[in-house]
């Protein structure tokens, strides 16, 4: 699955209003054989991907936990999940987003 502004992107990005998210910014990869985990990777963006805050150009997500991924320092968010139906369903919605001024 593709993340970013160019429209052949599975999760495609708005092209003037993100433009911190690079036009083809990160992929989320299956697990390989013998893996369990997902990996988030950052194909190259200028500016960076930012799971719960911190740079990376990789990230394991492991099916159950929620990680929030910021594409750019300012970019467009998301909460990321791999998981059932059901555990979607006791997931809950989303934490209230956090105004880019208070973030460090």
């Amino acid at each position: 699955m593709r993340f970013g502004r160019h429209p052949e992107c599975e999760v495609s990005f708005d092209a003037t209003r993100d433009i911190d998210a690079s036009s083809r910014h990160a992929e989320l990869r299956p697990p390989s054989a013998g893996v369990e985990q997902w990996m988030l990777v950052d194909v190259g963006s200028s500016n960076g991907t930012y799971p719960d805050g911190k740079r990376v150009t990789e990230l394991p997500v492991s099916p159950g936990h929620p990680v929030v991924v910021d594409f750019g320092p300012s970019g467009p968010s998301l909460r990321l999940f791999i998981g059932t139906e059901e555990q979607v369903v006791l997931l809950g919605a989303p934490p209230a987003p956090v105004t880019r001024s208070n973030r460090t």
